[in-house]
């Protein structure tokens, strides 16, 4: 109790200090109390278009700044070309999100040399432009590198010299034998090396898996297309699970030219090594459609250059800019997600004509191939332990719970998208109150009553049937907080396709990563790392901030933790014991819940077990909300 009225009180002073137009009405009202896809995202395939969009991060559309460090390459259990495992370095670099597609490739290029699409024939051989890029050669991949870079006014990495036989190629079989060198301080793109690679599919130099995203076999499913699920065939990328860098499809689906000659290992540590000088073959890492499991991050494979097979593709790198070197993001990627639109994908934040960004739910709801609709995340259902025997009173009891698939957006409900669809913007943080106009920024200033009518007025727009019936006309019997004068009864069909808001257990079991690899804070068990994924007190200047400017917690949800508390369904009310499957909160009570902390919380108050509750009514600029759908029938 004790923790709980100091952080009450710190609340407190705050509303305070903001007087009476923000805060009076809700100080005191408050208290902190009392598919094969998996419970992650489905993605959309890396962008392809003429404008080579960068975040406010100056990190560019479609990757990800994978943050330098050590690891240790290689495995003593696989195969001995994966041998000795051996110290490893790596600086900072930029990887792309996704595997180079068709359609990319098709753009660049000029055509399509891909054995996976309709021209031949076969009866499974659909078009798939967001399938990846195969049947290219490695020195088709420089190419194409230099092609692109060139399109974009980068400065091409690779010198390739067509006229003169490598000395260095031993392959009597490759006819062709050009000579490629790289220029590593040029800014354009180029092929991974394989420490880059396997740097990158373990999950940065911390909490590596022996898979990409897992160290489960029986989790593969979740994040590799291989022999047991891809059906012999490849797939659009971006639709299973990222690893926890945010990079799809590291393990399956097409294996991944690098940029090595290949050799065995040497034992001795190494920065940056870049392979062999000599040699007959080049490296492929990653596994793909084709094999039965072989796809640990390890493992490798060789080819000659001039070879070329229908499970060969490739993803892009580029060096990291030097203005990055003091970013705050880690080993994972930073700026805003990627968004689908009529065009390909854009950043979210970024406007594109006048459509409005995704921000968890725009305008045009466009759908992926796996029907998940543009900017929302596949929850995979599961069991977890919900709360906490070491935080506040309300957190306890541990209990197990557990929910089945839910659609989540990947973002707060920003004041653009609120603007959009009910005409105005409530929030305090803009322009109109001598502030800043921050668009993207999550809205706030909005009630629960706020919030249950905006996802019926989505839902409407979109089509969908609304999944809350609310009768303005009798006061809730089951509302007992005589300070809430509407007591609207608001009842949920459960049933509905429409928008609704998260239960307070969707909520905690998304923010803390699933059912496996669960965190404390939503992306993190480190509250030294707490920075590069939560907006509070110590770093947010005492406002909000855009969305989706930090990294995601491992189901690619940005925001979970701070920036604004979102308001979930239930009723606030004592957990009962014992195991429980999709609870939504007492039948009635004093206060709704909101999770997750805001823009003035302390690290304490943003661990995904705190809980919030306020009167449904009130209204105050730390409180905002994210939507939730129901996951349609498999």
């Amino acid at each position: 109790m004790e923790k709980r009225v100091a952080i009450f009180v710190s609340l407190l002073a705050l509303a305070q200090a903001f007087g009476p137009a923000y805060g009076q009405r809700w100080a005191g009202q408050h208290r902190l109390a009392n598919h094969t896809l998996p419970d992650a995202q489905g993605g959309a395939p890396l962008r392809s278009s003429d404008e080579q969009a960068a975040c406010p991060t100056g990190i560019p559309d479609g990757f990800v700044l994978v943050r330098g460090g050590g690891f240790r390459m290689g495995s003593e259990d696989g195969d001995d070309r994966d041998k000795p495992a051996h110290r490893v370095g790596v600086s900072d670099f930029l990887m792309g999100q996704h595997e180079v597609t068709q359609r990319l490739w098709q753009e660049v290029m000029g055509g399509n040399p891909s054995w996976f699409q309709a021209s031949n024939g076969q009866e499974d051989c659909l078009d798939c432009p967001d399938c990846p890029v195969e049947m290219v050669s490695w020195y088709e991949a420089v190419a194409f590198c230099n092609a692109l870079s060139e399109r974009e006014g980068l400065r091409p990495c690779y010198n390739i010299d067509k006229n003169l036989k490598d000395p260095n190629n031993r392959n009597s079989g490759d006819s062709l034998r050009w000579t490629v060198t790289c220029d590593w301080t040029a800014n354009g793109y180029r092929l991974p090396t394989e420490a880059e690679w396997e740097y990158a599919a373990g999950g940065g130099s911390r909490r590596r898996t022996n898979w990409a995203g897992t160290d489960s076999e029986e989790e593969l499913v979740k994040y590799a297309w291989y022999g047991a699920n891809a059906g012999r065939k490849t797939h659009p990328v971006g639709l299973l699970s990222p690893n926890r860098l945010g990079l799809y499809d590291m393990g399956g689906n097409v294996w991944e030219w690098c940029w090595d000659w290949y050799d065995y290992y040497a034992s001795r540590p190494k920065e940056n090594p870049r392979g062999a000088n000599i040699s007959a073959f080049r490296v492929l890492r990653g596994d793909s459609w084709y094999n039965a499991n072989l796809g640990r991050v390890a493992n490798r494979i060789n080819s000659g250059p001039d070879s070329r097979s229908s499970d060969f593709g490739f993803r892009l790198v580029r060096s990291a800019p030097s203005s990055l070197a003091d970013h705050t993001l880690p080993d994972a990627q930073g700026g805003a997600p990627l968004r689908a639109t009529k065009r390909g994908l854009a950043r979210d934040g970024a406007r594109e004509g006048s459509r409005v960004a995704a921000d968890g739910a725009a305008g045009e709801q466009a759908a992926s191939p796996t029907g998940i609709p543009d900017g929302f995340v596949l929850v995979g259902g599961g069991s977890f332990q919900m709360g906490s025997e070491d935080g506040y009173d309300s957190e306890s009891p541990v209990h197990s719970v557990t929910v089945s698939d839910f659609l989540m957006g990947k973002h707060e409900v920003t004041q653009r998208l609120w603007l959009e669809v009910m005409g105005g913007n409530p929030s305090f943080f803009q322009a109109s109150n001598g502030l800043k106009d921050c668009p993207d920024c999550p809205v706030e200033m909005v009630s629960w009553y706020d919030a249950v009518e905006f996802c019926n007025a989505l839902s409407e727009r979109e089509g969908l049937r609304p999944c809350y019936n609310i009768d303005k006309t009798i006061k809730d019997p089951n509302n007992w907080n005589r300070h809430d004068s509407l007591r609207w009864v608001v009842t949920c069909d459960w049933t509905a396709n429409g928008y609704r808001l998260p239960t307070e257990a969707e909520w905690e079991y998304a923010a803390g990563g699933g059912s496996s690899g669960r965190t404390k804070w939503a992306g993190t068990d480190s509250k030294g790392r707490m920075g590069r994924y939560v907006w509070y007190d110590a770093n947010t200047t005492w406002e909000p901030h855009a969305v989706g400017q930090l990294s995601p917690n491992r189901l690619g949800l940005y925001d979970m933790a701070g920036n604004v508390w979102e308001t979930c369904w239930d009723w606030d009310d004592d957990y009962e014991p014992g195991s429980q499957t999709d609870p939504r909160g007492a039948n009635g009570g004093w206060l709704r819940v909101s999770r997750g902390g805001s823009w003035h919380s302390s690290a304490t108050q943003t661990l995904v077990s705190v809980r919030c509750g306020g009167t449904p009514a009130s209204r105050n600029n730390s409180f905002g909300f994210r939507l939730v759908r129901s996951a349609p029938s498999r």
